[in-house]
């Protein structure tokens, strides 16, 4: 199944977990109009590697920006404070941009991934990384300007602010 994104795409967190599976699926459902960024701390590490050489498949500039945040730096300190400082940050940059890039016909969009296992997300995860990411794609591929400045789940459900 294609997803009708294109242009360039920008993902980060791509070495592992949600990152690394969203540039897989987007260099198989993806067309040659698309341009995907793989982005990560450790670009030397094994895992890159991977990323690497599917960044190959695709050469062709394009028109359209999207920006797929995928791996974030969570560190929880005590009652998991830091956590939803970072939580309402993202939230807040999400609506803060949404308003300031509408007049460039920019969409911003925040996508929640669900709970999904991975490293940070746990064995007891009820969600694979391949079905979160699939469903992201969809979801990303159906986006219109009255999304712009909400948040989502990855099955395109509105989670309130």
């Amino acid at each position: 199944m294609s997803v009708n994104l294109k242009g360039n795409i920008l993902v980060t967190g791509t070495n592992r977990g949600i990152g690394l599976e969203l540039v897989k699926q987007l260099a198989e459902k993806t067309g040659p109009e698309t341009q995907i960024y793989a982005s990560c701390r450790d670009p030397e590490g094994t895992r890159a590697e991977v990323v690497n050489i599917l960044l190959i498949v695709f050469t062709s500039p394009a028109n359209t920006d999207i920006c797929c945040c995928a791996h974030r730096n969570f560190r929880e300190f005590k009652n998991g404070r830091n956590l939803s400082c970072e939580y309402a940050a993202l939230n807040m940059l999400t609506c803060c941009q949404a308003e300031d890039f509408r007049r460039h016909g920019i969409l911003v969009t925040a996508i929640h991934p669900g709970w999904v296992q991975t490293e940070m997300g746990g064995e007891q995860a009820p969600l694979m990384p391949q079905d979160s990411v699939a469903g992201m794609l969809h979801v990303m591929s159906t986006l219109s300007n009255k999304h712009s400045g909400l948040l989502l789940d990855w099955e395109g459900n509105t989670i309130p602010w």
